[in-house]
């Protein structure tokens, strides 16, 4: 095939070595002798490797036309043309090693010669119709580094085009590779040359070839459909940097391809998800994906039915690829996908309805189907679609979220599985947030009956539920004060958490009755950290328990104490009295707390009570050496929060500016702008 030999490369590497080292004569010679005008090489005139490039041995040979590339910028003219005619004379050698060497160094020479680009571009154009393919090849390669006119330039690409159908392999590979590396423009006329030529090479039998021709393509915006029929086929390739490289070249155009073209296209790659091997089908599916907003409907609804089957495929790549690719398509494809919910399949059913939930733009649409499977025979569907319908209430009318409410509030009364239950209720829990709805009286009365239910994770989210819900009566006040009572502690945790949250926006009637139910449970000592939250909660409304509070700030436990500084800190910190001294000392004392995380909340308390706690100064200064990353950060914080009352701690304050972590970093910065008020 006319490829270099294996003598021959060892030749050539002998020669790439033996060049770099002077030999003896060349030391031996005086500079003196040199001829005049004439530049040196490696200790020998350019005369020298003149004259060895045409001597009989043939490696003596290689190593002239080697060395020529050397030849010195700065050379006179005169000498550079003696060099290049010694050179192409070398380019018909009969040894196939010299002319290689000879094209190499042509190129070298034009690099650093820029001014005979000319007239070296000229001579390797010639080789380009060289018998030997190698010299082809080698041609092309430095055709295309070369610094040419514009004219020269529209002769290489017209050379390459053609090298793109030559009959040796390695000629078509290289032209193949440097056309996909090419930055010029190429006319119209080109291109369509080029993708034609670069089409069939995708059926050659050399696996590097199809590589390069793949490659290649990329770089064309505008694909005709053989050229797309044939990139399809190879991504079933028996090489599989092939394949990969087919589908990339396949992924990028699809996502610029305009809508006309996306449609003629798209029945390639809906045969092609029906059949074939996984990653055959996965493929096919991705560039449907990214063809999806340019399909017509009729090919919308193929993509989305074979994505159906991604979801019940024993492949799990294939499972979760038919998600991604569903949700991408999403509003586009809505009608569908809601199909997706009487498929047969559970698990189809289940996703769909999981998927739904989070096209928001698609709720009116989505809601009635939705609620329609609140009495599909799978309790994960089931699950799926309150969950769905839990997102998409907000953003749905009014009118239709009643709807939502009634299907929801009768699925609290029908008897059914815990989860499903208590999602249901936190779904109701969004829509009242949202809207007003004409039944919220009765809805509350259903979540409250379940605060007597058989499941404690039942009762624990009815608890969270009235916590949330705004126009909360007394009947669901006393029987969440039932609850304090239930034999589960979460239970009572939750509940004693959503009095808390009750406690803050009550009147002052309803605030003080749970005040006072919540100060006789704290005698509990499993439940006192989280009454201790719940008063923090009450903010204002919680400002009686004070005295409490602040004697829990000494109490035994460590949890109660922190909590003690919170609760402490957001009372206060919402009062507008001035006069809360004793909290303000005792906090204070908590900043050198034996452990961190109390002294960490107390001077958050601090931070939030501001300048009123301005003589905490001193002992928040000492905390910013503290090791304890969070102790530094919540210092820096409360220093910021008492303004310009802090300036005298800017000095250690701008040390932690350098601090090892960067949330102190950024809080010390905060802190600082506070201070001098940037």
């Amino acid at each position: 095939m006319g490829m270099i030999s294996k003598i021959d490369k060892m030749t050539i590497l002998f020669v790439c070595f033996f060049s770099l080292v002077p030999n003896a004569h060349s030391q031996e010679k005086k500079q003196d002798n040199k001829p005049p005008g004439s530049p040196m090489i490696q200790g020998e005139s350019v005369d020298h490797w003149i004259k060895l490039a045409s001597d009989k041995d043939e490696s003596a040979r290689m190593l002239g036309t080697f060395t020529l590339r050397k030849i010195p910028a700065n050379s006179n003219g005169k000498i550079v043309r003696k060099v290049l005619e010694a050179l192409r004379t070398s380019l018909n050698d009969l040894s196939h090693g010299v002319r290689i060497c000879a094209v190499k160094s042509l190129a070298e020479i034009s690099k650093s010669n820029p001014k005979y680009s000319k007239q070296i571009t000229h001579s390797l154009l010639l080789l380009f119709k060289h018998k030997d393919p190698d010299l082809r090849s080698c041609s092309a390669k430095a055709l295309l580094k070369q610094k040419s006119t514009r004219q020269l330039k529209k002769n290489v690409i017209f050379l390459l085009l053609n090298a793109l159908n030559d009959k040796e392999s390695a000629v078509r590979q290289s032209a193949a590779k440097f056309l996909g590396n090419l930055d010029t423009k190429l006319s119209p006329s080109q291109v369509n040359k080029a993708v034609l030529s670069l089409t069939t090479l995708l059926l050659d039998n050399n696996e590097k070839i199809r590589l390069n021709a793949a490659v290649a393509l990329e770089k064309f915006k505008s694909l005709p459909a053989p050229t797309v029929k044939a990139l399809s086929k190879v991504l079933n390739d028996s090489d599989e940097d092939v394949s990969a490289a087919a589908f990339t070249t396949l992924y990028k155009f699809a996502k610029s391809v305009d809508h006309a073209s996306a449609r003629k296209i798209a029945p390639i790659f809906l045969e092609l998800i029906s059949k074939n091997t996984a990653e055959i089908r996965s493929y096919a599916a991705t560039i449907l994906g990214s063809l999806g907003q340019k399909l017509n409907d009729k090919q919308i609804n193929q993509t989305v039915f074979s994505l159906f089957d991604f979801l019940v495929s024993s492949n799990e790549n294939l499972q979760d690829l038919g998600t991604l690719i569903l949700s991408q398509l999403g509003a586009k494809a809505i009608l569908p996908i809601l199909r997706g919910l009487s498929h047969p399949n559970e698990s189809v059913r289940y996703i769909v309805a999981t998927m739904l939930g989070d096209i928001a733009s698609e709720a009116d649409k989505s809601t009635p189907a939705l609620m329609g499977m609140l009495k599909d025979k799978d309790i994960d569907v089931q699950f799926a679609s309150i969950e769905a319908l839990g997102k998409l209430g907000p953003e749905v009318s009014t009118k239709q979220a009643e709807n939502i409410a009634k299907s929801l509030q009768q699925k609290l009364k029908e008897y059914g599985q815990w989860n499903v239950r208590c999602h249901a209720i936190r779904a109701l829990s969004v829509i009242l947030n949202k809207h007003k709805l004409k039944e919220e009286s009765a809805i509350e009365e259903t979540v409250r009956k379940l605060l007597k239910s058989d499941d404690e994770e039942v009762r624990s989210t009815a608890a969270n539920f009235l916590g949330t819900y705004r126009a909360v009566s007394n009947v669901s006040i006393q029987s969440l004060i039932k609850r304090l009572h239930d034999s589960q502690l979460e239970v009572r945790y939750s509940t004693i958490e959503a009095l808390g949250k009750i406690g803050r926006r009550a009147t002052s009637k309803k605030a003080l009755n749970i005040r006072t139910i919540l100060l006789k449970q704290l005698k509990k000592s499993e439940e006192r950290f989280a009454i201790v939250s719940a008063f923090g909660e009450m903010g204002i409304n919680a400002t009686p328990a004070l005295p409490t509070l602040t004697a829990l700030l000494e109490d035994k436990n460590y949890v109660v104490r922190y909590h003690a500084a919170e609760a402490v800190g957001r009372i206060i910190g919402k009062s507008k009295k001035e006069a809360h001294n004793i909290q303000i000392l005792a906090l204070i004392e908590r900043l050198d707390d034996d452990y961190w995380i109390v002294g960490s909340h107390a001077a958050i308390a601090l931070g939030q009570i501001g300048p009123r706690a301005s003589q905490a100064i001193p002992e928040l200064k000492k905390l910013l050496k503290s090791r304890f990353v969070e102790v530094r950060l919540n210092a820096a914080f409360a220093l910021g929060e008492m303004g310009k009352m802090s300036k005298i701690a800017l000095p250690e304050l701008k040390k932690n500016l350098t601090d090892r972590n960067q949330r102190v970093r950024n809080a010390t910065r905060a802190a600082i702008n506070k201070i001098e008020k940037r």
